[in-house]
């Protein structure tokens, strides 16, 4: 496994972690939320196993985006 390392967040800035190694996945969104949320024509995805991200830092509660139709992502994230 690679030993790169990635830091990132998730839309609302709450939750923000730090992956090490390849990606399993990698793919490129064109959905309407994507598209929005980048303002951009798509987005490019990367998926990580479990045991390649860490969990940084959490500001609670977390809160969906305007841009989300599903709320629950945030609540999802909180717990972890």
């Amino acid at each position: 496994m690679s030993s790169e390392k990635r830091t990132g967040h998730c839309l609302c800035g709450a939750v923000t972690f730090e992956t090490r190694g390849a990606p399993r996945f990698v793919s490129n969104c064109h959905c309407e939320t994507c598209r929005r949320a980048s303002s951009a024509p798509s987005v490019a995805w990367a998926g990580f196993n479990d045991d390649q991200v860490t969990s940084l830092a959490t500001r609670s509660p977390p809160s969906p985006h305007p841009l989300t139709s599903n709320a629950s992502f945030a609540a999802r994230a909180d717990r972890q």
